[in-house]
C-alpha cells in the first residue's frame, strides 16, 4: 500500500517540478516580450520537459514492474525491445505499447483472482441469505408452538 502511495507522491512531485518550470519559462517569454527584447530559447523549455517525461516514465515502468512480480505476471526481458534508453536521464523504461501491454496483462490477472473469489463470496452470501430465512422461520415456529 506503501509503495502506492509513494509512486503517487513521485509522479505528484514530477508534475509540480514541469508546471513549475512551465510557469517560470512562460513568464521569461512574457518580459521579454515587455521589455522588447530577445526571448529565450524554445529547446531550454522543450529539453527539461523531455526529461522530466523520462523521468516519470522510468517511476511508472518501476510502478508496473512492483505490480507485475507481486502478481507472478511476465515482464520483458531487459534486452527485449519493448525497453527504450533514455536520451536525457540514465533510466531505461518500457515503450508506450509495451507499457499499455504490461498494464492489460495486470488487469487481467487481477480480474482472474478476483473472479475466483466473486462466485465464492456470492456462494456464501446466498446460502447465509437462505439460512437467515430459515432461522427466522424456525423461531416463528417455536414462537407459535410455545403459545
Amino acid at each position: 500500500m506503501w509503495d502506492w502511495w509513494k509512486y503517487k507522491r513521485e509522479i505528484a512531485s514530477l508534475d509540480r517540478w514541469e508546471r513549475k518550470e512551465r510557469a517560470a519559462f512562460d513568464k521569461r517569454v512574457a518580459v521579454a516580450k515587455r521589455e522588447k527584447t530577445k526571448p529565450p530559447d524554445e529547446g531550454e523549455i522543450v529539453s527539461l520537459v523531455w526529461m522530466i517525461d523520462e523521468l516519470r516514465n522510468g517511476v511508472i515502468t518501476k510502478q508496473l514492474i512492483k505490480e507485475a512480480n507481486a502478481l507472478y505476471v511476465p515482464t520483458p526481458k531487459i534486452n527485449d525491445p519493448a525497453w527504450e534508453e533514455g536520451s536525457s536521464s540514465p533510466r531505461r523504461y518500457l515503450t508506450v505499447a509495451a507499457a499499455a501491454a504490461l498494464r492489460a496483462s495486470i488487469r487481467e490477472e487481477r480480474n482472474q483472482r478476483w473472479q475466483f473469489w466473486e462466485l465464492r463470496v456470492k456462494v456464501i452470501g446466498l446460502l447465509l441469505t437462505g439460512l437467515t430465512g430459515a432461522v427466522g422461520t424456525l423461531i416463528g415456529l417455536v414462537a407459535v408452538l410455545y403459545k
